[in-house]
Protein backbone atom coordinates (compact mmCIF):
# COMPACT_ATOMS: atom_id res chain seq x y z
CA UNK A 1 0.00 0.00 0.00
CA UNK A 2 1.16 3.66 -0.93
CA UNK A 3 2.22 6.02 1.68
CA UNK A 4 -0.92 8.84 1.82
CA UNK A 5 -0.43 12.20 0.63
CA UNK A 6 -0.20 15.14 3.35
CA UNK A 7 -2.96 17.54 3.52
CA UNK A 8 -1.15 20.37 2.78
CA UNK A 9 1.57 22.09 1.14
CA UNK A 10 3.54 25.11 2.52
CA UNK A 11 5.61 27.78 1.36
CA UNK A 12 7.43 30.08 3.88
CA UNK A 13 8.45 33.89 2.40
CA UNK A 14 11.49 35.20 4.07
CA UNK A 15 12.80 38.64 5.27
CA UNK A 16 15.56 40.54 6.17
CA UNK A 17 18.95 38.93 6.52
CA UNK A 18 22.44 39.59 5.24
CA UNK A 19 22.32 40.43 1.64
CA UNK A 20 26.07 40.08 1.26
CA UNK A 21 25.71 36.32 2.78
CA UNK A 22 23.49 34.63 0.73
CA UNK A 23 22.75 30.74 1.47
CA UNK A 24 21.31 28.28 -0.56
CA UNK A 25 19.19 26.04 0.34
CA UNK A 26 18.77 22.51 -1.57
CA UNK A 27 15.47 21.20 -0.46
CA UNK A 28 14.19 17.56 -1.94
CA UNK A 29 10.68 17.40 -0.61
CA UNK A 30 8.11 14.81 -1.75
CA UNK A 31 4.76 16.76 -2.10
CA UNK A 32 7.12 19.65 -3.40
CA UNK A 33 9.75 17.78 -5.75
CA UNK A 34 13.18 19.03 -5.22
CA UNK A 35 15.40 22.18 -5.86
CA UNK A 36 17.20 25.06 -4.91
CA UNK A 37 16.88 28.82 -3.42
CA UNK A 38 18.25 31.44 -2.02
CA UNK A 39 17.89 32.89 1.64
CA UNK A 40 20.44 35.06 3.49
CA UNK A 41 21.99 34.59 6.77
CA UNK A 42 19.95 35.67 9.48
CA UNK A 43 16.33 36.24 7.57
CA UNK A 44 13.11 35.04 9.18
CA UNK A 45 9.88 33.95 7.97
CA UNK A 46 7.32 36.76 8.07
CA UNK A 47 4.41 34.82 6.16
CA UNK A 48 3.16 31.41 6.66
CA UNK A 49 1.00 29.81 3.27
CA UNK A 50 -0.65 26.64 3.12
CA UNK A 51 -2.65 24.92 -0.08
CA UNK A 52 -5.48 22.42 1.16
CA UNK A 53 -5.34 19.36 -1.19
CA UNK A 54 -8.68 18.27 0.30
CA UNK A 55 -10.21 21.72 0.30
CA UNK A 56 -12.91 23.07 -2.18
CA UNK A 57 -14.09 25.77 -3.70
CA UNK A 58 -11.74 28.63 -4.35
CA UNK A 59 -9.56 29.49 -2.64
CA UNK A 60 -8.25 26.52 -1.08
CA UNK A 61 -4.95 28.22 -0.02
CA UNK A 62 -4.62 30.25 3.12
CA UNK A 63 -1.88 32.04 4.94
CA UNK A 64 -1.47 32.31 8.94
CA UNK A 65 -1.99 35.54 10.76
CA UNK A 66 1.38 35.60 12.97
CA UNK A 67 -0.83 37.96 15.13
CA UNK A 68 -3.76 35.64 15.50
CA UNK A 69 -2.67 32.74 14.63
CA UNK A 70 -5.55 31.94 12.45
CA UNK A 71 -5.56 30.44 9.06
CA UNK A 72 -7.11 33.34 6.36
CA UNK A 73 -7.76 32.61 2.88
CA UNK A 74 -5.33 33.49 0.29
CA UNK A 75 -4.90 33.26 -3.19
CA UNK A 76 -1.32 32.51 -3.45
CA UNK A 77 -0.86 29.34 -2.38
CA UNK A 78 -3.78 28.14 -5.36
CA UNK A 79 -1.11 30.31 -7.57
CA UNK A 80 1.78 27.73 -6.74
CA UNK A 81 -0.45 24.95 -7.32
CA UNK A 82 -2.09 25.83 -10.35
CA UNK A 83 -0.12 28.14 -12.53
CA UNK A 84 3.34 27.48 -11.08
CA UNK A 85 3.97 31.17 -9.18
CA UNK A 86 6.57 31.57 -6.82
CA UNK A 87 4.93 33.03 -3.83
CA UNK A 88 7.02 31.92 -1.07
CA UNK A 89 9.88 28.87 -0.56
CA UNK A 90 8.72 25.38 -0.71
CA UNK A 91 9.10 23.83 3.23
CA UNK A 92 8.20 20.70 4.97
CA UNK A 93 5.88 20.32 7.31
CA UNK A 94 8.82 20.37 9.85
CA UNK A 95 9.93 23.44 8.95
CA UNK A 96 6.39 24.70 8.86
CA UNK A 97 6.44 23.64 12.76
CA UNK A 98 9.39 25.20 13.50
CA UNK A 99 7.81 28.55 11.93
CA UNK A 100 4.99 28.28 14.00
CA UNK A 101 7.46 27.95 16.98
CA UNK A 102 8.98 31.41 16.42
CA UNK A 103 5.54 32.76 16.05
CA UNK A 104 4.71 31.40 19.63
CA UNK A 105 2.21 28.77 18.27
CA UNK A 106 2.24 25.01 19.02
CA UNK A 107 2.33 22.46 15.65
CA UNK A 108 -1.30 21.27 15.82
CA UNK A 109 -2.38 25.18 14.56
CA UNK A 110 -0.62 23.86 11.22
CA UNK A 111 -4.18 21.61 10.69
CA UNK A 112 -6.75 24.24 12.43
CA UNK A 113 -9.07 25.11 9.28
CA UNK A 114 -9.14 28.39 7.26
CA UNK A 115 -11.57 30.98 8.32
CA UNK A 116 -13.80 32.26 6.32
CA UNK A 117 -13.98 35.38 4.56
CA UNK A 118 -15.62 37.87 7.11
CA UNK A 119 -15.19 36.22 9.79
CA UNK A 120 -14.07 37.96 13.05
CA UNK A 121 -11.16 37.53 14.14
CA UNK A 122 -10.59 35.99 18.12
Amino acid sequence: MGRAEPRFLYWAEYSGGDRGNPVVVHYEISEHGRGFYTRYRGDRAGVLLRYDREGYGFPRGAYLNAVTGCWRPSESPDRNVWRGSDYGEPISRTEAEAIVAEFGYPPGVLDQPTAENGTKLP
